[in-house]
C-alpha cells in the first residue's frame, strides 16, 4: 500500500510477489476555485463581445439591404393607395431588373389601363348624353311648336317626329348591341357559308340605296370564300359598312367590294371614294362614338357606333378589321376571317354561343 512520507505518496513495485522498490510521487494541489471563476468570466465576456460585434456587423450590413428592399415596397404601396383613391395617373419610377422591377412595370401598366378605362367611361357618358340630347331636343321643340300653334299637326310634322324617333331608336339599338358584345352576351349561331355569296346578295338588295346616292358599285369575287360564321351578324357587319359608305362618300362616287381567299384566310375589301380620313385617325375609326370628320353633323354622320360594332363582330369570328387609304381616294375597310375547309352543305348550324375573345 502506498505510504505517505513527507507528503509523498509511495507505490511498491512488485516482482514475483516481492517488493523490490518503491516509487514516490508528490500529489499536486488543485488550483483554487477562484481561477476557474476568472476563466469562466473571461470566456463569457469574450462571447458577449463577439456576439455584440456580430450583431453590430449584421446591422450595418443589413441596413442598406433592408433599405433597398423596403424602398420599392413603399413606392408600390403609395402608388396602389393613390389608385385606390381614384388617381390612376401616378406611376412608379423604379428602374430595376429584378422581381420588384417586374412588379412596378405591371402596376404601371395596370394604372395606364385603369386611366384609359376611366377616361373612356367619362367620354362615353358625355358623348352618349350628347347623342341622346339631340333627338330628344328636336322632339321637344317639334311638340312645343305644335302645342303653341306655331306648327300644325299635319303629315309633315308627324313624319319629322317619326324620323327623330327612328333615329333615337337606332342609336339605342346600336348602344345595346355594343354593350352586349362587351359583356359577351351576344349569341352567335355559327354555320358554314360563302362570304362572296352573302356579300353579293346584300349589295344587290341595297342597290336602290346606292342608286339614290348616285354611287357606282362594283363587286368581285376570287377563289373559295367559305367561312364559318353567323349569317345574321355578318349581314349586320356588311350593312354597317354600307351605311358608312352612304353617309360619308360624296355623291357621284364609287364603291368597290372584293372577296378573295389567301391560303387559310378569306379577305373582304370595302373601298369607296373621297372624302378620305387623315392618317393619324385611321386607327380611331373603330372606337365607339368616333367620327373621322368632326365637321360632319349627326344627321349625316350617324351615331359613330357602326364601325365599332363591325370590329366586335369581326373579333367574335376570330378575325380582324383594319382601315387604310383606298386607291380610289377614300377609305378601305379590310376584313380578314379564317377560311373554312368544309363545304357549305356539309355543315349544319351550330348551337348558339356567346362571343369569345375581345368581344366578350
Amino acid at each position: 500500500n502506498p505510504a505517505a512520507v513527507n507528503k509523498r505518496l509511495w507505490q511498491a513495485v512488485t516482482v514475483d510477489d516481492l517488493d523490490v522498490a518503491y516509487v514516490g510521487y508528490r500529489k499536486l494541489n488543485r488550483p483554487e476555485r477562484i481561477y476557474d471563476q476568472l476563466f469562466e468570466k473571461q470566456q463569457r465576456r469574450s462571447l458577449v463581445l463577439a456576439a455584440l460585434a456580430m450583431i453590430a456587423f449584421s446591422a450595418l450590413m443589413s441596413a442598406p439591404l433592408a433599405a433597398k428592399m423596403v424602398k420599392p415596397l413603399l413606392a408600390v404601396n403609395a402608388t396602389i393607395a393613390k389608385m385606390r383613391n381614384g388617381d390612376y395617373s401616378h406611376r412608379i419610377d423604379l428602374s430595376r431588373r429584378d422581381e420588384f422591377g417586374d412588379l412596378a412595370t405591371s402596376i404601371n401598366h395596370l394604372g395606364h389601363t385603369l386611366e384609359q378605362n376611366e377616361s373612356a367611361r367619362q367620354r362615353w357618358i358625355a358623348e352618349i348624353s350628347h347623342e341622346l340630347r339631340t333627338p330628344v331636343a328636336i322632339l321637344q321643340s317639334e311638340l312645343e311648336a305644335i302645342q303653341d300653334g306655331v306648327r300644325q299637326p299635319d303629315q309633315s310634322s308627324v313624319d319629322s317626329l317619326h324620323a327623330e324617333v327612328l333615329r333615337l331608336n337606332r342609336l339605342i339599338d346600336d348602344l345595346h348591341t355594343l354593350s352586349m358584345s362587351d359583356v359577351g352576351a351576344m349569341n352567335y349561331r355559327m354555320e358554314a357559308l360563302a362570304l362572296d355569296e352573302l356579300t353579293g346578295s346584300l349589295l344587290q338588295t341595297q342597290k336602290q340605296q346606292l342608286d339614290s346616292h348616285t354611287l357606282r358599285m362594283s363587286f368581285d369575287s376570287e377563289g373559295d370564300t367559305r367561312i364559318f360564321g353567323d349569317k345574321l351578324r355578318l349581314e349586320q357587319l356588311l350593312t354597317n359598312l354600307l351605311q358608312n359608305t352612304l353617309r360619308y362618300t360624296d355623291a357621284g362616287g364609287e364603291l368597290q367590294v372584293s372577296v378573295s381567299q389567301h391560303k387559310d384566310t378569306v379577305t373582304l375589301m370595302w373601298s369607296d371614294t373621297s372624302p378620305g380620313v387623315q392618317e393619324d385617325r385611321l386607327s380611331q375609326l373603330f372606337e365607339p362614338l368616333y367620327r373621322g370628320d368632326a365637321s360632319r353633323n349627326r344627321q349625316s354622320g350617324g351615331s359613330g357606333l357602326g364601325l365599332a360594332i363591325v370590329k366586335k363582330i369581326a373579333q367574335a369570328h376570330d378575325g380582324e378589321v383594319t382601315a387604310s387609304h383606298s386607291a380610289i381616294g377614300g377609305l378601305t375597310i379590310t376584313l380578314t376571317l379564317p377560311a373554312h375547309a368544309g363545304t357549305p352543305d356539309s355543315q349544319t348550324p351550330s348551337d348558339a354561343k356567346p362571343a369569345t375573345g375581345d368581344a366578350s
